[in-house]
């Protein structure tokens, strides 16, 4: 029942979060996704680096009815949405994102996506926009899309 309400709720918003410009993942990610037969949408960053081709900051596997195409194989920073994890200063700074889903996760569930985040390569973390393959418009679209997101610190 609270999958088909975060569901909903995804619909709803229409995956605003996947508007983000796609996730950075490791080579075992991209693998497991290709591997469950879904196309190549990686750019090589880096050792055990990629990023997904995004169009106009819109995730490659996101379907027009607003679902993830990818779900059962998605990448861990999806699954940790709401929470989000970033360098800031060389130290690793968590966030519950303003999203609608939030609210539907209690406290000890956001702390135990805060500690699966811990499993994100620094390296991938440090690359952040800085290392993106993406055009600069895609870029500045993410950015502004972002800004609204931002919410606490956990």
């Amino acid at each position: 029942m609270r999958a088909e309400t975060i569901r909903t709720r995804c619909r709803e918003c229409e995956a605003s979060c996947c508007r983000l410009g796609g996730v950075d993942v490791t080579g075992r990610e991209r693998t497991r996704i290709l591997a469950a037969g879904h196309p190549n949408f990686f750019v090589r960053i880096g050792p055990d680096h990629y990023e997904m081709r995004s169009v106009r900051g819109v995730c490659p596997y996101l379907t027009e009815d607003h679902e993830c195409s990818i779900h059962a194989v998605r990448p861990l920073m999806c699954e940790c949405w709401p929470v989000d994890v970033e360098l800031v200063e060389g130290k690793r700074e968590y966030v519950v994102n303003a999203c609608p889903i939030a609210a539907l996760f209690d406290e000890e569930e956001l702390q135990a996506s805060k500690e699966r985040l811990a499993d994100v390569p620094e390296r991938i973390l440090a690359a952040g926009m800085r290392d993106s393959q993406l055009p600069a418009e895609d870029l500045d679209l993410i950015e502004m899309r972002s800004a609204r997101f931002r919410s606490r610190r956990l």
